[in-house]
């Protein structure tokens, strides 16, 4: 049997007297998960882009910004990879997806958190990875400062298989699911 769920994290931040509006260059490190047995069937992590998705404490799409790697990509295992970002600066709560093999426009239609990363899909057959964080504090240049972004892996292959004498698999069915979207 596999679980999948969401994570939220809500991220204590450091002081700052950063200006409303300006744009804060921002350096964070962001981890891939390694594998495990269940996920043995997909292919080895492999990340092409990652984006910063960014909404305001109502919820509601305010940037869109591509990070850039300062180290290679690595599995989880071995140290996470460093990026750089420049986010628009604000002193109200932000939360900040972190979306990894997106495949789609530069830029967004403005709308809530849930109709925009709902929208969102990833390149054909590459694993997606993703996060999701709170910050109370807003954005500032010390916003991802010593944070690690544990990225999830946004999809599971589910395998089932009949190894019982007395017991037939006749058919299964899996419920709740979406093709596409974060």
């Amino acid at each position: 049997m596999l679980f999948v769920a969401c994570q939220e994290e809500l991220v204590e931040q450091y002081v700052s007297d950063v200006t409303e509006g300006e744009q804060v260059d921002l350096t964070f490190s962001a981890d891939l998960p390694g594998f495990v047995d269940v996920t043995k069937s997909f292919s080895e992590p492999a990340i092409s882009n990652l984006y910063l998705i960014v909404f305001d404490n109502n919820g509601y799409l305010v940037e869109m910004r591509q990070a850039t790697p300062v180290t290679s990509w690595t599995v989880s295992t071995t140290e996470p990879t460093k990026f750089k970002v420049t986010l628009t600066a604000s002193t109200s709560k932000r939360i900040i997806h972190f979306i990894a093999n997106y495949n789609g426009p530069e830029q967004l239609q403005f709308g809530s958190e849930s109709d925009v990363i709902g929208s969102m899909t990833h390149i054909n057959g590459a694993d997606a990875y993703w996060q999701r964080m709170e910050f109370a504090g807003g954005v500032n240049e010390n916003t991802l400062k010593d944070i690690t972004v544990p990225l999830l892996r946004n999809h599971a292959r589910i395998r089932v298989t009949d190894n019982a004498d007395n017991f037939t698999v006749s058919r299964y069915t899996i419920v709740n699911v979406v093709n596409e979207g974060y």
